[in-house]
């Protein structure tokens, strides 16, 4: 057991044998679990890259289109309404 282990189990107790809907206890160890799961899938996707690759910005990413200041400014006046 790491040491946010013993801090949830400390604060909301051991995990449960089963999840349940709504066990608060339940909701704390799967949000531990999901931090867990996504740090470790992290670290491979980095960890297996070789180092002289090149990174390419999916699809996604290169029609991404900054706003302009006169957009900008545009948008912050609708939230001062």
């Amino acid at each position: 057991m790491n040491l946010i282990e013993e801090a949830l189990t400390g604060h909301w107790g051991p995990k449960c044998s089963e999840y349940e809907e709504g066990c608060i206890v339940c909701d704390a160890w799967r949000e531990y679990e999901n931090l867990a799961t996504y740090g470790e899938t992290l670290k491979k996707s980095f960890t297996d890259v070789p180092k002289d690759t090149q990174f390419v910005a999916p699809i996604s990413l290169t029609k991404v289109q900054k706003p302009t200041l006169s957009e900008w400014m545009a948008w912050l006046k609708q939230g001062e309404k």
